[in-house]
């Protein structure tokens, strides 16, 4: 059974008021996908850091990260967790192939929605 986990690093401007939606946008690799890594040796919050530094300029113990999903599809000897973590806007800065991409530029695929969607809102 191998294990991914996947980062859904929101970068949100916040709300402004209540007819404005705050714009967001989620750091992603060169091919427009949210960033992941399998947990090989590690332990689970090791290979988040891991994940986090080679892909920004964050440093982990600023940054609260939970839990927000678990993706097991039968069938398959992979299971998806994924976590999500909330920026300020500003903040995020992409390390070398990875960019920050806004919400509306990206095609989201259907197992990430429901997992966005219970990302309390920004």
């Amino acid at each position: 059974m191998k294990t991914k986990l996947t980062l859904l690093l929101i970068e949100s401007q916040g709300f402004v008021s209540r007819n404005v939606i705050p714009r967001i946008a989620f750091l992603t690799d060169s091919k427009g996908e949210f960033i992941n890594k399998y947990i090989s040796s590690k332990t689970t919050e090791q290979t988040l850091r891991d994940l986090t530094h080679q892909s920004c300029n964050l440093d982990f113990n600023s940054v609260s990260t939970k839990i927000c999903d678990c993706i097991h599809e039968v069938g398959s000897n992979e299971t998806e967790v994924i976590y999500y973590s909330l920026v300020s806007s500003g903040i995020l800065c992409a390390k070398a192939g990875y960019q920050i991409t806004p919400i509306d530029k990206m095609l989201i695929k259907e197992k990430y929605v429901r997992s966005i969607q219970a990302i309390p809102r920004f």
